[in-house]
């Protein structure tokens, strides 16, 4: 019995050490493709940070990013700091990022990801991500901005 518990949580420990390690070089290299945009935040001394993320409009062309992983600094940096700018096609815009904790909406979002995913890709994504919280922004206009509702 003792020594299965051991290959038990051998076997834990490598899956945590994996999917953190993935975590960590998807975070640093941040890979860029179509579908992503780059969010800038900034900290309390005004540093910028860049962060590569995946782009979800809505069907009314709102703005929308998720953080699914363990690793979110550029998250509380927004929150801290909602003034962020995102970069699409090399076109910068200022925007406000503005935490959604509605269960509803963020059920939506979730499920607007879900779409053209096999249950078994969701899945397994999400085990490589050790289940994180999903954690859902909503990037407004600035209301100083012409085009803002």
């Amino acid at each position: 019995m003792a020594k299965a518990t051991k290959v038990i949580c051998g076997v834990a420990l490598a899956y945590v050490i994996v999917a953190l390690t993935l975590g960590g070089l998807i975070a640093y290299f941040q890979p860029q493709r179509e579908g992503t945009l780059v969010l800038r935040t900034f900290d309390d001394a005004g540093v910028q940070y860049e962060t590569v993320l995946r782009n979800i409009e809505d069907e009314h062309g709102g703005k929308w990013l998720w953080s699914a992983k363990w690793f979110r600094g550029w998250y509380y940096r927004a929150l801290q700091h909602p003034q962020v700018e995102i970069v699409e096609n090399g076109m910068s815009e200022k925007r406000i990022a503005v935490e959604v904790t509605n269960p509803e909406v963020v059920q939506r979002i979730v499920a607007s990801q879900r779409e053209g995913v096999s249950p078994a890709q969701w899945w397994f994504g999400r085990s490589t991500l050790l289940f994180a919280p999903i954690k859902i922004l909503r990037l407004d206009e600035p209301p100083n901005t012409p085009n803002a509702m």
